[in-house]
């Protein structure tokens, strides 16, 4: 097996690939919990928060957002959507990891020793 050189190049290379995934993994996860948490936050009484409304939601009550069970909807919708994604980014990681070099020579040691 050949040995890679190590140069600048190749190592900004992969420090930007790290920072991307690492960037992406922190989106996902601020989508998932924002999503939830408004979600719940639009279903809300306002007097918990000591905040006053003058319109009815379509439920028939007073929240915090009188569009609640559409918006609550949506913005559930976009935190399952968001799981999906770091399902999606995990399979990819886990399948990419699995072909690397440092887990092919790990599982060659391990198969000498056994």
């Amino acid at each position: 097996m050949e040995k890679k050189k190590v140069t600048f190049k190749n190592l900004l290379k992969k420090s930007i690939k790290l920072f991307l995934i690492l960037f992406y993994i922190a989106l996902i996860i601020a989508m998932i919990a924002g999503g939830v948490s408004a979600g719940i936050m639009t279903l809300t009484p306002p007097e918990g928060f000591g905040w006053t409304v003058s319109n009815a939601n379509y439920l028939g009550y007073m929240s915090i957002c009188s569009f609640a069970p559409f918006s609550s909807l949506l913005l559930f919708g976009m935190a399952a959507i968001g799981s999906l994604l770091l399902m999606k980014l995990i399979k990819y990681l886990r399948r990419k990891s699995k072909t690397s070099e440092i887990y092919l020579k790990f599982k060659t040691i391990t198969n000498k020793i056994n």
